[in-house]
């Protein structure tokens, strides 16, 4: 229920109310109700001021954004990284290092040949 602040009484719409505050109030209709504030148009005057706030939530967002999305990219590095190791460890359990020569390294992924020349510098030591 909406209540008018006048004379208290209780109407169940805003059209109800403000039929009320014309008739029996005098409140002429294009007077703005105060529990409805005119909405804020953006103006030449405050155009840049409205941009400004804009922008400004957008890269607060953004910058959110970005850090979620950083940690999660750290993570996958890591899982990366100990997954090459894994399986790094299982295939030099599964060969000999004699088996192990320039050919077979060449062979491997970029990102297992750094790896790989460390184990076999640590496995003849």
């Amino acid at each position: 229920m909406i209540k008018c602040e006048i004379c208290g009484k209780e109407f169940k719409t805003q059209q109800g109310l403000s039929g009320h505050e014309r008739f029996v109030h005098g409140i002429k209709p294009d007077k703005q109700h105060p529990l409805f504030p005119p909405k804020r148009f953006v103006t030449d005057d405050n155009l840049a001021e409205a941009v400004d706030k804009r922008l400004s939530a957008i890269t607060h967002e953004l910058i959110t954004t970005m850090s979620v999305m950083s940690g999660r990219i750290d993570e996958l590095y890591k899982f990366h990284d100990d997954t090459n190791v894994i399986i790094l460890a299982l295939l030099l359990k599964a060969i000999s290092p004699k088996q192990i020569n320039e050919k077979f390294i060449e062979a491997m992924p970029e990102s297992f040949k750094s790896m790989l020349k460390v184990a076999l510098l640590a496995n003849s030591q």
